[in-house]
Order: C-alpha cells, then structure tokens, then sequence
C-alpha cells in the first residue's frame, strides 16, 4: 500500500495554526514536602518538544512532505527555541509573526514516565488584526510564489483563527485551487464552511451539536451538511476513524494496542492523512493508513513524531 509514497516529496503542504512549545521536566519522588500534603520532585532532566500545529509540520517532515508553517510566537524566549528547533529540522521559521503575547508552553512534570500535573503559560485573546494581516500576506506572498497542494487550518483555540481568518484563508484556497484540511476545535467549529477535508474528534463533533442522542453517523451527517464540505473524518480513540462523503459512510476499527501516550496522536493522522489524499489513496486506504498512523504515535512517550518505518499497517 506504501508504494505512492515515494511521490511524497513532490508535496508542498502549509501549515496554517496555533504554534505551541511542550516542555517536559523529568523528575523523582524521594520525598513528601513538610510545606504541604504533596510530593517533592526532585528533577533529573528537561527537553522541549514541538506541539501544536508545529507537530503537525514536523509530522509532514518526517512522513517525507515539505511542510511551510504559519503562526504566531512571542518575542521571548521560548519563541526563539521554537525558532531554533524547526531551523534545525529543515522548517523555516523566518515566516512565523511575532506577536505581543507570550509563546503557548505546556510544562508537563513527569515521574516514571507519567504525568503527575501540568502548568499552562498562554493567552488565548485573538490575534490583532494588524497581526492577522500579516499572516495573511505571508500566506500571499507564498501562494504566488510556489506551488502549494494543501493549506491544513490546525485550530487549538489559542487565538490564531479569528472568524476573519477562517474566511481569508479557504477564499484564497479555493481561489487558487488549493485543498483545505481542518482540525477543529470547539470555538470555531461552525466557522469552517466550504473545507475539502474536516476532521473532529467523536468528543468534539458530539459537542457542537449538543445531542448525544443521535448516532454517529447521523452526528457526521449534520456536520457536513451543515458546513457543505465534502470529507468529513472523525476520529474516535480506541474504536478506530469513520469517514463520511455524499457517497460513502465507512467506519475502520483500529488495532488494540498498549497505548504509552495519546498525547498529539491527532496532529500526526492529520498530517498522514492530508498526505494520503494528496497521493490519490482512496477513502478506505485513507483511513487505514491514518489508523496506523495514529497508533504509532500513541505508542510513543510524549509528543512525538513519526516516520514510515513506524507504520504497522
């Protein structure tokens, strides 16, 4: 099935969302704290990982696309590790806008290779229009300057997708015949009208039409009606992915596994399954290849990324 693959170099993917930066502190308990009923940590080591809609790219990377990401970073520290970390992944970053809000981390303390808690540093007030403006014409400036194949919209609810945005970027997607793919979230659901590819999770989907007394199919049904667009894709955890078009609905199982971490297995289907599509797999193998995709992500401590050695179809 892999065979299409060794066309993947050929693709040119934006990646359009909200930028976060994991950070990871590894520690021991020895002890309790005579301050409070709670456990000291002693801490044995650190590392920061790329999340978010930067996971998203570097997944791409790593499948063999070429990934182009637009977002925002704070001009602090944490910005220029971003930075520096897709510099040396062969990312650019000299097209990321800086903005007056801090870099989104996510310090996640663990011990024994699992996690005891996690600190949140973010704000989530939209972008200014003065920043959005300058993200679009990056986006501009791109599209007239390259050939692109797809624009992923990554939505975290971090503030990078104003309603405005949302509509720039599929006009001008469609304006140049470029396929849209959209992982939401909850607050901009309704706004992604028109996309070729969305893709909600069960939790998500059921959320946003606020009946759980519908069945699954009935739930992708209203969705992609009510959003006109034309693949709909949700993934449902530890019961696989179904997909709905106007002439298909298929519900693919997934594989049992010992799940090691879930933490942004979502971010790497969404890249495999942009890349799938592109590379004219049809909806079973889309969805087959996005299963185990997942899985190897899930088998990964942290987030992670994946290549196609770690595919197990």
């Amino acid at each position: 099935m892999l065979e299409r693959f060794s066309k993947t170099s050929d693709l040119n993917i934006i990646v359009i969302g909200d930028i976060i930066l994991d950070e990871y502190i590894d520690g021991i308990i020895t002890r309790m704290s005579a301050e409070a009923p709670i456990p000291v940590v002693d801490r044995t080591g650190s590392r920061c990982i790329l999340g978010g809609s930067a996971n998203v790219a570097t997944n791409l990377k790593t499948l063999g696309a070429n990934p182009i990401l637009l977002g925002t970073i704070g001009d602090d520290e944490y910005g220029k590790i971003v930075c520096n970390m897709l510099d040396g992944l062969g990312i650019a970053s000299t097209q990321l806008t800086k903005i007056k809000k801090p870099t989104t981390l996510k310090t996640r303390v663990t011990v024994d290779g699992k996690q005891i808690f996690r600190i949140d540093n973010e704000d989530i007030s939209f972008i200014s229009k003065e920043e959005e403006q300058s993200m679009l014409g990056q986006l501009n400036s791109i599209v007239d300057n390259q050939s692109i194949d797809a624009i992923i919209l990554q939505d975290y609810n971090k503030g990078v997708f104003t309603e405005s945005m949302i509509k720039s970027v599929i006009d001008l997607a469609k304006s140049y015949n470029i396929k849209t793919f959209v992982d939401p979230k909850f607050n901009n659901y309704w706004n992604y009208k028109d996309v070729d590819y969305f893709k909600p999770n069960k939790n998500e989907i059921f959320t946003a039409l606020a009946d759980d007394s519908i069945s699954l199919k009935e739930a992708m049904q209203k969705t992609q009606v009510d959003l006109n667009c034309g693949h709909l894709i949700c993934t449902l955890a530890q019961d696989g992915i179904a997909y709905l078009s106007a002439s298909e609905y298929i519900h693919c199982p997934t594989k049992k596994i010992d799940v090691v971490d879930v933490s942004g297995a979502g971010d790497t289907t969404m890249a495999m399954i942009a890349i799938a599509a592109l590379l004219g797999y049809n909806s079973t193998e889309i969805l087959e290849l996005s299963n185990a995709a997942g899985r190897a992500a899930c088998l990964k401590y942290g987030v992670s990324t994946i290549s196609m050695s770690d595919l197990k179809l």
